[in-house]
């Protein structure tokens, strides 16, 4: 396979960021100190984050990361996902976990790393999507809980987080199948009661829809040069704006979002009352499969 060490890379540096930013969640900590300071492990590795580290709370399941100067903070109640990626020389690395701080949703933690484990068992090439879902969703429902059915895993190509094959979280009758050498992300997510979730609140994630949107508005180049090394991946203001003043780079985001060049990510939530969990690795399909997020 091409760039094979890369993709390793990719995922090694992905998995060792995961597991250092598990320990800095506790009570009374910054969400902005911890998504900042893994953001600042995965550059002093050598690579740069595919996206802003997410730190998702009790009903949501993915997409927030602290904004600028957000000033919460975790409490012992929480139940936090945390999101992790990397890209290197284009290679990426794609992985998550849930750190319970409540001490109350053992069980529901283990029922995602448990379907995980059980969907990754099982890839190889030919086998088909809806089967992997189907294996999820039973190992999920067994435990009393319910998969959330339009969020799902995903392939990747270089530059290119999501992208070709969907893997489902329950079966959906597809009838893709694996195809050896395809990166992918096997991503289960299982609340209580919920099985959908829905987009809701400010977009604290963006993307360029096409980097050559910059040349065709007339972008300041300084600013083009701010957000090069993010051009063909979700992103964060907050890195922009450690990168130039905000009069430099607020009228640039301004024009770019009314002329609509801007995928936006809204947090994804559950019921208010509900709690969303989350695990996730990255895989190479082949027999065996490779998975590259093992720390």
């Amino acid at each position: 396979m091409e760039n094979l060490e890369n993709w390793k890379i990719a995922g090694s540096i992905a998995a060792k960021a995961l597991q250092y930013g598990k320990g800095l969640i506790k009570p009374g900590v910054k969400l902005l100190d911890v998504a900042e300071s893994i953001e600042a492990y995965i550059y002093n590795e050598g690579a740069n984050p595919a996206f802003p580290v997410n730190l998702s709370l009790n009903n949501i399941a993915a997409h927030y990361s602290p904004m600028i100067n957000d000033s919460s903070v975790f409490n012992k109640k929480d139940v936090v996902k945390l999101d992790v990626g990397v890209v290197y020389q284009g290679c990426l690395g794609d992985t998550a976990l849930t750190v319970d701080l409540s001490g109350k949703h053992d069980k529901l933690v283990q029922s995602v790393e448990a379907a995980l484990a059980a969907a990754i068992a099982m890839i190889k090439p030919g086998v088909s999507t809806n089967l992997i879902g189907e294996t999820i969703e039973k190992t999920i429902t067994r435990m009393g809980f319910k998969p959330i059915k339009n969020l799902g895993g995903h392939q990747m190509k270089e530059n290119n987080l999501h992208c070709g094959t969907f893997i489902p979280n329950y079966n959906d009758k597809s009838k893709i199948k694996l195809e050896k050498g395809q990166i992918i992300a096997i991503e289960p997510f299982a609340a209580p009661r919920s099985s959908y979730i829905y987009e809701k609140g400010d977009p604290y994630i963006i993307m360029l829809k096409s980097p050559h949107l910059l040349y065709e508005y007339g972008i300041s180049d300084e600013f083009i040069q701010a957000i090069e090394p993010f051009k063909h991946l979700p992103l964060s203001l907050r890195w922009i704006s450690k990168r130039l003043p905000l009069e430099k780079w607020l009228p640039a985001v301004k024009e770019l979002s009314d002329k609509k060049a801007f995928i936006s990510y809204e947090p994804l939530c559950a019921e208010k009352n509900d709690v969303i969990v989350q695990a996730e690795h990255t895989i190479i399909v082949d027999d065996p499969s490779i998975i590259l997020t093992l720390a």
